[in-house]
C-alpha cells in the first residue's frame, strides 16, 4: 500500500473574502463584512460545506434578518452561502473562503 492511497480528491470552491462579499451584495442588496462577523484573520482559509436544506429555525431568523436590514452576526457565511445554494445560485459542495489583505 502507497502512502498516497491514504488521500483522496475532491472538489473545493474556491474564492477570496472580497469577492463573496460582492456576490452576497449582488444577490441580497446589503454590504456584509465577513472578516468582522467572522472574527477571521489575514492569511487564512475557512472550508464551509455547503448543502441545500441545512438551515435550522435560529438560521432562519438570522437570514431573515440580514435580508431585511443587512444586519450579519457570527456565522452568517455559511448561512447566506447555503441559501444561495437551496436558492440554486450556487453548487452544493465545500467552499474554500481565503483571506489575505
Amino acid at each position: 500500500m502507497s502512502l498516497q492511497e491514504k488521500f483522496r480528491i475532491k472538489t473545493v470552491y474556491e474564492i477570496s473574502y472580497s469577492d463573496l462579499e460582492t456576490i452576497i451584495k449582488t444577490v441580497y442588496g446589503h454590504s456584509v463584512e465577513l472578516v468582522l462577523e467572522e472574527e477571521w484573520g489575514n492569511d487564512e482559509k475557512h472550508d464551509i460545506i455547503v448543502g441545500a436544506g441545512k438551515l435550522d429555525k435560529w438560521d432562519l431568523e438570522i437570514l431573515t434578518d440580514f435580508k431585511e436590514t443587512g444586519k450579519g452576526t457570527y456565522g452568517i457565511t455559511r448561512i447566506l452561502l447555503e441559501d444561495m445554494c437551496s436558492g440554486e445560485l450556487l453548487d452544493p459542495g465545500n467552499y474554500l473562503i481565503s483571506i489575505c489583505w
